[in-house]
């Protein structure tokens, strides 16, 4: 794939290549995670989505809000030369590099980003049109939800991805993210297609992650039809020895794409999928709570519905189209409202998070694997606080609530690390010591006149999910506190009143 090659051109030669500016367009505003600021929409802070590696992308529209925004990719391209038999070319992939690029962010961010085309090479400005471009889902009547791009995850991916040698890998982790882009780019049309695309995305990865794996034909259940012949075929004087022989040849020609499709799933859907919510899609009155011991069964569910659509004609159960475009079709309301309807099939919105994420944490671990570290390290931390505020004494943890409520007041506002008088949360000295001495808040002046604050997002996080549940934790995913690293600039040593 392109960007994998270009990539790895650029950590081994830095200096040569062609300048490129390639623009795009968003529908979703997105914005560089990494910039801490109290005011993201002003244009100092919302002029990046990418700051810093090897490709950097910034905002052309202003305000840097408004939707849709033209995005300009900037990077450094290599000269490539392709030979075959009566054919030969020479010169940088800008096209190819930028597309691979873009189908890598539209799963970060959950969303199809369009491919302009190129504007400057190295000094000179040019026109030059993208010819293949996929169709485009409309605006939709209700603002998507702003995204934070984790900047340092995808540009570890892409670092990643360009130091590898595993060039199966690359071409199927590229292949699923296509089918991805693909299938988010024309669910609005087609509902049927686009979950047909995804499922073939986990298709590719499954099959490629578990190549060469097998199962014992007493395992296979596409089987079992042929089972009984098989045992009266052994009965008969000598056969014994030629059934065993076919029941291996069986086995081992069976590609088994549902079950490894299945296993490939459950290997690599973070639990995040489970206790977290969609913030990109709110389905409202019409969303179906699918538990976790219901995921094999549901899975079983898609591939028989893909596998109607695929051999016999027949669309996907109505319901699940619901979601993927602003107005509802009457067939799909007819379905949403049947309550003797089959709903085992999930919606197109649950099955695309689910897709995405587990493309997400398979690119983690093949690419980036010290991101799922630092992911355990921050999830065994996080279970740490969550273990000590349970165990604080109740004052304490009566008095840690309402600084959590204190401080989710100003969430959505233009404010970041907002400090709260210790009188209007403690209910004494004693509890803000205890708090400061366990590391959960920081402090600015004493115990009793004092200011206080949770001390950052990884502790503010595990404060949310006590007090209010994973689900609903306002301050999952929330920029109102300082990231982890950045606190002790402005926290102090708790001082002790003098007051008499």
């Amino acid at each position: 794939m392109s960007l994998a090659w270009n990539t790895k051109r650029l950590i081994d030669e830095p200096a040569n290549g062609q300048k490129v500016e390639f623009h795009l367009l968003s529908r979703r505003r997105l914005r560089d995670g990494a910039i801490i600021s109290a005011d993201p929409d002003h244009s100092s802070a919302g002029e990046w989505v990418m700051h810093d590696g090897y490709y950097r992308l910034s905002v052309l529209t202003r305000p840097t809000y408004v939707v849709p925004q033209q995005l300009c990719l900037s990077f450094t391209c290599h000269t490539r030369t392709v030979e075959s038999l009566g054919f030969s070319s020479f010169g940088p992939p800008i096209d190819e590099v930028a597309f691979d690029f873009v189908v890598l962010l539209s799963l970060v961010v959950r969303h199809p980003i369009s491919l302009l085309g190129t504007r400057r090479i190295d000094d000179h400005p040019i026109i030059g049109s993208y010819h293949y471009e996929f169709p485009q889902p409309p605006l939709t009547a209700q603002r998507l939800a702003d995204c934070a791009v984790n900047t340092t995850e995808m540009n570890a991916i892409i670092d990643g991805v360009g130091r590898s040698n595993d060039g199966g890998k690359i071409d199927a982790a590229f292949a699923a993210m296509r089918l991805y882009y693909s299938a988010i780019s024309s669910a609005h049309f087609d509902p049927s297609g686009a979950y047909s695309s995804l499922i073939a995305a986990l298709e590719t990865l499954a099959t490629s992650h578990h190549a060469g794996k097998s199962f014992p034909f007493s395992e296979l259940r596409k089987f079992d039809s042929i089972r009984p012949t098989l045992a009266k075929l052994r009965e008969l004087p000598q056969a014994g020895p030629l059934v065993d022989e076919l029941e291996q040849k069986l086995a081992k020609n069976e590609t088994s794409v549902a079950r490894k499709f299945r296993m490939f799933v459950a290997e690599f859907l973070p639990d995040e999928f489970w206790g977290s919510p969609d913030e990109l899609r709110q389905i409202g009155a019409f969303s179906e709570q699918i538990q976790k011991d219901e995921l094999d069964k549901r899975l079983v569910a898609v591939y028989r519905a893909r596998s109607g659509s695929t051999h016999s004609g027949s669309l996907f159960p109505a319901h699940v189209e619901f979601g993927t475009t602003d107005w509802v079709p009457l067939h799909v309301m007819a379905a949403l409202l049947d309550q003797n309807a089959d709903r085992t099939v999930p919606p197109f919105g649950w099955f695309e998070r689910m897709t995405q994420m587990v493309i997400m944490e398979y690119l983690r671990c093949s690419f980036a694997p010290r991101l799922v570290t630092e992911r355990s390290s921050r999830r065994n931390e996080r279970a740490r606080l969550l273990g000590v505020i349970e165990a604080l004494e109740p004052s304490t943890k009566e008095s840690l609530k309402k600084l959590a409520a204190w401080t989710a007041r100003f969430l959505n506002f233009t404010l970041i690390n907002p400090m709260a008088p210790n009188s209007a949360w403690a209910d004494g000295p004693d509890s803000v010591l205890a708090l400061k001495t366990l590391e959960i808040i920081g402090t600015s002046g004493d115990a009793g006149s004092g200011e206080s604050w949770l001390k950052n997002r990884d502790v503010g996080d595990a404060v949310g999910e006590f007090f209010y549940g994973a689900a609903t934790n306002p301050f999952r995913d929330n920029e109102i506190l300082l990231p982890a690293g950045f606190e002790e600039y402005h926290d102090d040593p708790l001082q002790t009143s003098t007051d008499a």
